[in-house]
């Protein structure tokens, strides 16, 4: 299949920013002849990303634009009810657009489409006017797992080697997080999960046809991992704990995994792959969202998914990446970015277990890093990552901001689970103002790193939520806005 990139001259403007009509925000060039993602236009209700038609300010182009040959894939979004009704048109531009598998239950979907000839930014534009069924287009830019260090085996596994429990309060939360009854599907929109690991399989998710997810590489059911990042991951959160075998999560019996592989066997994917796997979770019912992944530069189509699952009630996290860069309005990496603007999304840098510093290896940005969490041990030690299962019913240590975030999702899983067994209305912007409020330890040192100096800690928030709720005024709340804050502190000297 060919793909296209699209190039454009820009016109000498003193700021060299490119702004699109009504998209709220600008683009920054990167050199005379740019690559850019589409700006789209906000109508009515519809997302301010890829769900609205493609607007472009034309006087920023030369009228001669095309898509270079040197492509990165295009991906349309499709509202994919329109679609499947017969009396529209399935096409763009005279190319098919099919969808298949779990796409044909969503709402919507992304479909990479390419063309025999270069086509214009104007043909662009008229083919999606001419169809009612697409949403917009977007850059199928690439995806990695956001991290990129070699694992270490490991021999003698057990919980007493994994200082990251100890860390963050394991213990202290354990009494809130026996009284949780409710269910908590936590989505690891990763390379799938190895859902026979004996520390994982009772845990895992199923739909009504016992499926464990969905793997939108080989599209099929079997999310089976074959990398093992998502495996690594998905046990910082639930590894089973008093069970006689290997390593213990930091939740309990109320979490469901659910595996959804958009990564290969190498630890890669496209933002198409995030977006499907995004709006699969939305469809199936999860709760929280574990991206622990990376992509550089602006994502329009992570920044419409996350948005969509946000709307769905939806609490996402997100790794912030493994650069040692600081991340800014010229230096992004997505999701991490769409966090500060999208309340519910919480992204996540790694400090170390030994001195609660930030990791050598962590990207960082007192703005897009909103908080952190254990990533390593000791991120100076090739084997100092966080010990968690792999492959074939083992455990293995790995570094990386990838394992950060799933100790904020055990956070955040906690949270929910213990408001749906009391039958507490939430929001994902409740849980993120909770979790930094009330979850959160402070180190001053970290503070030119991380918003607020901020690590996540369970044992605070187990303890600071008991507190919430003792307080006779509190205890009927049928709502949850996370600005509950109980005036309790916790201080790294």
């Amino acid at each position: 299949m060919r793909s296209w990139k699209i190039w454009v001259l820009i016109i000498s403007i003193p700021s060299l920013l490119m702004v699109f009509q009504n998209c709220g925000r600008s683009f920054e060039s990167k050199g005379g002849s740019v690559g850019f993602s589409f700006c789209k236009l906000q109508t009515g209700q519809q997302s301010p990303f890829v769900s609205s038609k493609v607007r472009v300010q034309k006087k920023f182009f030369s009228a001669q634009a095309k898509l270079s040959q040197q492509a990165t894939p295009l991906s349309v979004v499709v509202n994919v009810a329109c679609l499947q009704n017969p009396n529209n048109s399935s096409l763009f531009l005279d190319q098919e657009i099919v969808l298949s598998g779990p796409q044909l239950s969503m709402k919507k979907a992304a479909v990479t489409v390419s063309f025999p000839s270069p086509p214009s930014i104007e043909d662009l534009e008229s083919g999606l006017d001419e169809n009612p069924c697409l949403l917009g287009i977007a850059e199928n830019s690439e995806v990695q797992q956001s991290q990129s260090f070699s694992a270490s085996a490991v021999n003698d596994p057990q919980a007493t080697q994994q200082a990251h429990l100890n860390f963050v309060g394991h213990d202290e939360s354990q009494s809130l997080q026996s009284a949780i009854t409710e269910k908590v599907v936590v989505a690891f929109v990763d390379s799938g999960v190895d859902y026979d690991h004996p520390d994982l399989s009772s845990r895992m998710w199923r739909d009504a046809n016992g499926n464990h997810g969905y793997n939108y590489i080989a599209l099929n059911n079997s999310p089976l991992d074959d990398d093992g990042h998502g495996t690594h991951v998905a046990g910082i959160v639930a590894a089973i704990e008093n069970n006689s075998y290997g390593v213990a999560g930091l939740t309990g019996g109320y979490i469901e995994i659910m595996a959804v592989k958009v990564l290969d066997s190498n630890g890669a994917g496209t933002s198409q792959n995030v977006f499907n796997g995004i709006q699969y979770a939305i469809r199936n019912g999860a709760d929280i969202i574990n991206l622990s992944v990376e992509a550089q530069g602006q994502n329009p189509l992570m920044e419409d998914a996350i948005s969509d699952a946000i709307a769905a009630g939806i609490v996402v996290t997100a790794a912030t990446g493994n650069q040692n860069s600081e991340i800014t309005s010229n230096n992004l990496y997505a999701p991490a970015y769409i966090g500060p603007s999208l309340g519910g999304v919480i992204s996540v840098a790694s400090v170390d277990t030994i001195n609660a510093g930030l990791s050598l290896f962590s990207n960082y940005s007192t703005t897009y890093a909103e908080l952190s969490a254990p990533g390593a041990e000791n991120s100076a030690n090739t084997n100092g990552g966080l010990l968690s299962t792999s492959l074939g019913g083992g455990w293995t240590r790995i570094r990386g901001t990838s394992q950060a975030t799933p100790i904020v999702t055990s956070a955040a899983a906690l949270l929910v689970g213990y408001l749906k067994t009391r039958g507490v209305q939430y929001t994902p912007t409740g849980i993120e103002n909770f979790i930094k409020s009330d979850g959160s330890m402070t180190n001053s040192a970290l503070a030119p790193y991380v918003s607020g100096g901020n690590i996540v800690h369970l044992g605070f928030l187990a303890r600071n939520l008991e507190a919430y709720f003792s307080a006779p005024e509190n205890q009927s709340d049928d709502t949850f806005t996370g600005d509950e804050t109980t005036g309790n502190a916790c201080v790294i000297n």
